[in-house]
């Protein structure tokens, strides 16, 4: 019995690109942490979604941190991160190489600050839109590239 062979035309194309250099993930980082910082700043959430009020004290609602949020620093009381600035300050690109930007915070006790509000209330993180921020200026990188064929 023949069996019968049919030609295979190729439908792909290798490409090779070179990887993102240090200073190109440094400015994607930087993308992500304006996009954070101003999100927090907003009380939004990773869900883009507002972040829930700052609850009153159950005793004492004038002893609540809401209330001395307001009445000492004149802030809001909402969950936006900023009663002496020093959190968000510390929002930084900690670690740039190769095709990986690590975004987080640069000292410990802000560090620790943000992981009891984000255990309280979930907004460190990458929500949506800051995806979207991301990827426009992912995509404006990849225009300045110039793809070679493999050989």
């Amino acid at each position: 019995m023949a069996t019968r062979h049919k030609a295979r035309i190729a439908s792909r194309a290798r490409f090779k690109n070179a990887p993102f250099s240090a200073e190109q993930m440094q400015s994607l980082g930087n993308a992500l942490r304006d996009s954070v910082r101003d999100r927090i700043r907003r009380a939004t959430d990773v869900y883009d979604a507002p972040a829930p009020p700052l609850k009153p004290h159950r005793n004492n609602p004038n002893s609540s941190y809401a209330a001395i949020k307001v009445r000492r620093f004149g802030g809001q009381p909402i969950r936006d991160w900023w009663r002496t600035g020093r959190t968000l300050r510390s929002l930084h690109v900690l670690t740039v190489s190769i095709n990986r930007v690590v975004v987080g915070f640069t000292d410990s006790v802000s560090n620790f600050r943000a992981f009891i509000n984000n255990r309280r209330h979930r907004q460190f993180g990458m929500s949506p839109q800051d995806r979207n921020n991301v990827l426009a200026k992912f995509f404006e990188l990849l225009r300045s590239f110039s793809i070679r064929r493999a050989a």
